[in-house]
């Protein structure tokens, strides 16, 4: 993920061709970075990332952060350069002893197949904490682990499970549990608060589908009908087993969000009204 995809990169809002890009750049350096999901050459959710960045800036001290309007500018002409209509972005405000600088590149990506959004998708479970879960910073050890423990069990992602044997998030995306017509997942102050997670309370806000925020045990997944995942690249996705539990795929509630959301990103990327 440290390395551009395609033909060119932004560092400092100016185009580079990617063999100049140096990994170094990020590599043992107080990073915060957002990955945004490019579709039909629109950056999805654009302002919610850019703010979210900013958030993560100030959680990590890192000052003299570029406005808004030139991290915009710099995702755009990235897009234009590559003439691409899909694929992942990664946004990086990387601080470097007195000075702050910017990249942003195409970086690999892994959408979920139409199966497993039918059939859901299979998780591990492993033990870690991040020390600022609402900062999005580059950790290179959590990400590595959970890298090895996907690739080496066929999982499409791992959750954290923190001392006391609760779940958090994934490691790279948020998890909700269904019981009943309710809707739970972890605390805010526990996790990164997701975009797609925090477009996923929103549907419920509107729909007036409850969504209680608790501590959940891993001990206690058997007391869930259904679970899910929500992330950038994944938007809504079932969870048919976490470790050796088993969960229902079907889920009228969970396939009427998965609907609703996606009509949400047709009306963030085409503007057709709901």
């Amino acid at each position: 993920m440290l390395e551009p995809t395609r033909e060119y990169f932004i560092k400092n809002a100016v185009l580079m061709e990617s063999w100049q890009f140096d990994p170094d750049w990020i590599k043992r350096r107080k990073t915060v970075y957002e990955v945004l999901r490019v579709i039909n050459g629109i950056p999805l959710f654009a302002e919610e990332h850019i703010a979210r960045i900013f958030q993560s800036s100030i959680y990590t001290g890192i000052k003299d952060v570029p406005d808004p309007v030139m991290i915009m500018q710099s995702i755009t002409k990235l897009i234009r350069a590559c003439n691409s209509d899909d694929g992942n972005i990664l946004f990086c405000i990387v601080r470097n002893n007195a000075h702050v600088h910017t990249l942003a590149c195409y970086v690999v990506h892994r959408y979920p197949t139409q199966e497993e959004y039918t059939d859901g998708v299979k998780i591990r479970t492993m033990k870690a904490i991040r020390k600022l879960p609402n900062a999005k910073i580059w950790n290179t050890a959590i990400r590595k682990q959970a890298e090895y423990l996907m690739s080496s069990s066929d999982a499409y992602e791992v959750l954290l499970i923190d001392k006391k044997r609760n779940i958090t998030e994934g490691s790279k995306s948020n998890i909700f549990f269904i019981r009943g017509n309710s809707i739970f997942t972890t605390p805010e102050s526990k996790v990164l608060m997701g975009i797609t997670r925090q477009k996923v309370k929103e549907l419920c806000d509107k729909k007036l589908i409850g969504v209680g925020e608790k501590e959940i045990s891993i001990n206690e997944l058997q007391f869930y009908e259904s679970a899910f995942l929500s992330g950038t690249s994944s938007g809504i996705l079932p969870v048919k087993m976490i470790d050796k539990v088993r969960f229902n795929v079907s889920n009228r509630l969970m396939r009427k969000l998965m609907a609703s959301y996606d009509n949400m990103v047709e009306t963030s990327i085409h503007g057709i009204p709901e």
